[in-house]
């Protein structure tokens, strides 16, 4: 039954994904924390960008399969599912390499780190910051260097300190 109840329904779940799309956006910079938020939207997001993808895939629209993959992985993040969140993130950083997409690779790179320092790996998070700096400083955006820049110390701040590297003695 199609009655006035359905479309309020419909038209709810259709404003809660694109508030959920419009926050997680690809072109968002990534930094070391995901925010909670309310978890139904984020799965409904995901109900959509997983169709998404499997449209782009039948289609082989390769540049759309790699901007729903960044969609997924920021909700997957969100939703602290940080195996399926750098699932998504690799495939994509995949991807934006394949097309020489050096702005968007440092991007991707961020995203890894942030999902890097959340899971306490941060040997590979350090890794991909500085990846991302590194590209970022070549192409000469400061802005997003910087923020890059911040999220290394960030993660570098959770790193273990081994015995005698901190002035003391073990």
């Amino acid at each position: 039954m199609s009655g006035p109840k359905s479309l309020r329904t419909g038209a709810e779940s259709q404003r809660k994904h694109r508030r959920a799309q419009v926050s997680a956006s690809a072109d968002n910079l990534a930094v070391p924390e995901f925010p909670p938020v309310d978890d139904e939207i984020w799965r409904d997001a995901i109900l959509a960008w997983e169709h998404r993808l499997a449209e782009a895939r039948a289609a082989d629209d390769r540049e759309e399969q790699r901007r729903t993959l960044d969609d997924l992985g920021l909700a997957y993040a969100q939703l602290r599912r940080w195996d399926d969140a750098e699932s998504c993130f690799r495939q994509s950083l995949i991807m934006t390499r394949a097309v020489g997409n050096r702005h968007l690779e440092a991007h991707t790179l961020g995203r890894l780190g942030t999902v890097y320092t959340c899971q306490e790996r941060v040997g590979d998070a350090v890794e991909c910051f500085e990846q991302s700096v590194h590209i970022l400083h070549a192409l000469g955006d400061r802005a997003a260097e910087a923020l890059m820049v911040s999220a290394l110390r960030l993660s570098q701040a959770h790193e273990p300190r081994r015995p005698g590297t901190d002035g003391s003695s073990a």
